[in-house]
C-alpha cells in the first residue's frame, strides 16, 4: 500500500531522514519506534506532503506522491494525525468534524460526523467547544476527524501519549476495529506494552535509517534495535 524508497530529508548540517526505506502491506497496523531524534515525525511530514525531501521517492497505492500538498495526500485517501492534537478550539466538536468535508449534503455529513462521534464515544460532547476537552478526548477527536475523509491508510503520531490508560485502552480498540474494517495504521508510540501488543510489524528507525522490520517479538531481540535504545547489544 505504501512504499518508501531512499528517502532524506537535510536541516543544514543535519540528515533528519537518511535514506529511510520501508513498504506497509494492506490492511496491517505497523508500528514506527525508535528512540527520541530517529526522524520518526519527519519521515510523517515527508511522506503527507508537510516537508518536501532532498531525495527519495514515496508512492501511495502504486502512485508517486513525492512532494504533493497535504490536502492533495489526504484527497487520495491518506490521513495523519500529530503529535499534539490540530482542533478549531473555538468551534464545536461537530463543527471541527464538518470542516474536514467538502462533498456529500449538510444532511449527509453531520449523519457520518454523529457516527463516528459514537464510535469514538463522544457523541455526549457534540455541540461543545473543542478546547473543552480533555487531551485524551482531542486525540480521539481528530482521529474521528481524519475518518470523515475515508482513508485508506492512516498515520498516526503518538496516539496514545500523554493519555490515560482506559482512554488508550479506548483508542486501541477503535483502531483494532476500524483495521478489521480494511483500514491500514502505520503509528509512532512510545508506550512499547501498548505498541506492541497492538502492532503486527515493528519497523525500527535509528539515526534517519530503518535498522530492523518484522513481528514484535522478533524486532525486540534484534541486537540493532538493543544497541539503538541502550548502547549496547547485550541484553
Amino acid at each position: 500500500m505504501l512504499h518508501v524508497e531512499g528517502l532524506e530529508k537535510r536541516f543544514g548540517g543535519l540528515r533528519a531522514v537518511d535514506g529511510a526505506t520501508f513498504r506497509l502491506q494492506p490492511g496491517v497496523i505497523t508500528a514506527l519506534i525508535g528512540p527520541n531524534g530517529s526522524g520518526k515525525t519527519t519521515t510523517f511530514d515527508l511522506i503527507t506532503g508537510n516537508v518536501r525531501p532532498n531525495a527519495g521517492v514515496v508512492r501511495f497505492e502504486g502512485r508517486d506522491i513525492t512532494g504533493l500538498s497535504p490536502w492533495q495526500v489526504a484527497r487520495l485517501g491518506l490521513g495523519r494525525t500529530f503529535q499534539l492534537p490540530r482542533l478549531f478550539g473555538e468551534m464545536t466538536v461537530l463543527e471541527n468534524m464538518t470542516a474536514a468535508v467538502r462533498e456529500g449534503t449538510l444532511r449527509e455529513v453531520v449523519h457520518r460526523a454523529l457516527k463516528l462521534l459514537d464510535f469514538v464515544g463522544l457523541t455526549a460532547h457534540a455541540d461543545a467547544p473543542a478546547s473543552s476537552l480533555s487531551y485524551g478526548q482531542r486525540k480521539l477527536t481528530e482521529l474521528a476527524r481524519v475518518l470523515m475523509l475515508r482513508p485508506r491508510l492512516v498515520l498516526l503520531d503518538e496516539p496514545f501519549a500523554g493519555v490515560n490508560p482506559t482512554l488508550a485502552r479506548a483508542i486501541a480498540d477503535r483502531l483494532l476495529a476500524l483495521q478489521r474494517q480494511g483500514t491500514t495504521f502505520l503509528v509512532i508510540d512510545h508506550d512499547m506494552p501498548l505498541v506492541m501488543g497492538l502492532a503486527e510489524t515493528v519497523l525500527v528507525m535509528d539515526m534517519g535509517s530503518v535498522i530492523a522490520a518484522g513481528a514484535p517479538k522478533d524486532v525486540r531481540d534484534d541486537p540493532r534495535v538493543r544497541e539503538a535504545y541502550f548502547g549496547t547489544a547485550r541484553p
